[in-house]
């Protein structure tokens, strides 16, 4: 018998013995039988077994709490994509429009110090008239609000594909170029285009499914444009 363990072992309390001899495939064999051996010796008793018991029942709520929230993700991401009874327009898109809201002002509050700057001031005032005014037409129910939306998100989402695919094949991965803003906002971006083309997303906003593949074939050439022809003019 190894006496380390045997010494280590014999100073746990009894309750904290049984709680380990129930999980044998988180020790060795040798350390198991220093355990059972030093239980072997004691005396169990009943304020022993219901230390265990409370030990064991507090991880199996835990583990409850666990799967409910699990459940609960997966049947709002279910949701979102596949909408069940009463998941209607009606009660998704203004969480979009705050998700939106609040990603436009933590993204203002960031870049606050580029806004009036020579080069891109144009652009910045474009893109800052251009969300709240979009948000206004989504509550209002208006088309242009959804296409104005759609074509920002899709556009948005292909130009950081393609920056993630120059960081990935050019720049390489030990570049210093941070990427995890642009990747928590492309997924976010994918989120955006999958839940806004849904046809009871677009048909809220009295969106025709002719009017959406114009709208995403619009963002799509922009995109291209944007990134494959502008920047060799």
């Amino acid at each position: 018998m190894n006496e380390s363990l045997y010494e280590y072992y014999q100073g746990l309390p009894t309750a904290t013995l049984l709680i380990l001899s129930r999980k044998p495939q988180d020790y060795t064999p040798e350390a198991f039988d220093v355990i059972l051996g030093i239980l072997n010796q004691r005396q169990i008793g009943e304020g022993d077994l219901q230390q265990v018991d409370v030990h064991f029942q507090g991880i199996e709520v835990k583990k409850q709490r666990v799967e409910a929230k699990k459940v609960k993700i997966s049947d709002f991401i279910s949701d979102f994509f596949r909408p069940k009874n009463g998941m209607t327009a009606e009660r998704w898109l203004p969480v979009a429009v705050v998700l939106l809201g609040l990603s436009y002002l933590i993204t203002l509050a960031n870049d606050w110090r580029t806004l009036f700057s020579k080069y891109f001031f144009p652009l910045n005032i474009i893109d800052i008239i251009y969300i709240p005014i979009t948000i206004v037409l989504l509550l209002t129910k208006r088309k242009w609000g959804w296409i104005f939306l759609y074509a920002y998100m899709l556009f948005s989402f292909l130009e950081n594909l393609d920056f993630i695919y120059h960081w990935m094949f050019e720049w390489h991965f030990w570049s210093r170029v941070p990427v995890t803003g642009t990747l928590t906002a492309l997924f976010f971006q994918l989120l955006f285009v999958l839940f806004l083309w849904r046809d009871d997303i677009a048909g809220y906003c009295k969106v025709t499914p002719r009017a959406k593949r114009y709208t995403a074939a619009f963002a799509v050439i922009l995109a291209v444009l944007c990134i494959l022809v502008i920047p060799y003019l």
